[in-house]
C-alpha cells in the first residue's frame, strides 16, 4: 500500500504490519468524548479509527486493545 505524503498529513494515516497482518490507522477529530476508537477488517486490512482528542498514551492503549481484540 502506497499513500502520498499529503494524504498521510491530511488524514493522519499510519500504515504498518503487525504479525503478518496489514493495519491502517486513521485519527479523526470527534467531539464525542466517550468515543475512543473502533476497527474492522476490510479486504484483509485491519482498519482502525481513533479519536484525535485523546492523549498520546490513550491513543496507544486504545490501538493496542483494538488490535488484540481482532487477533
Amino acid at each position: 500500500m502506497k499513500l502520498s505524503e499529503n494524504a498521510k498529513e491530511l488524514y493522519k494515516l499510519r500504515l504498518f504490519g503487525y504479525r503478518g497482518q496489514q493495519c491502517a490507522v486513521a485519527e479523526v477529530d470527534l467531539s464525542k468524548s466517550h468515543f475512543t476508537g473502533c476497527c474492522q477488517v476490510l479486504h484483509g486490512v485491519l482498519c482502525c479509527v481513533i479519536n484525535t482528542n485523546l492523549s498520546e498514551r490513550e491513543k496507544q492503549n486504545t490501538l493496542h486493545k483494538l488490535i488484540k481484540k481482532r487477533n
